[in-house]
């Protein structure tokens, strides 16, 4: 079993490709996206970032680290894809073949 916990977005396509088996899991927000430049340091160990201003003194940089070596655990392609757009929001995906039972809280 594998559980999801959504704390600040929601889950918006939990879709099956029958041409490949594969379980595709996306988690998108409405925000204010990701710039460029840190998308491509958003996978390093402890990094954090100032966006729009704003600076995520809580976080310690592991979260999304996490989240791709998890990835590449449970599914057949070790990486996260990430679809970003400044101003419009995030879009976060995995793929997964075979996931028996998943519960979504």
């Amino acid at each position: 079993m594998i559980l999801i916990t959504i704390i600040y977005s929601h889950i918006t396509q939990i879709q099956k490709q029958q041409a490949t088996q594969l379980l595709k899991i996306s988690v998108e927000d409405t925000g204010t996206g990701i710039p460029e430049q840190i998308q491509q340091k958003l996978f390093i160990n402890f990094a954090t970032f100032e966006h729009s201003g704003k600076s995520n003194k809580a976080g310690i940089g592991l979260g999304l680290v996490n989240c791709k070596s998890m990835a590449g655990i449970i599914g057949p392609i070790k990486n996260i894809f990430l679809n970003s757009i400044p101003g419009q929001g995030s879009k976060f995906s995995f793929l997964n073949k075979r996931i028996p039972t998943l519960c979504i809280i």
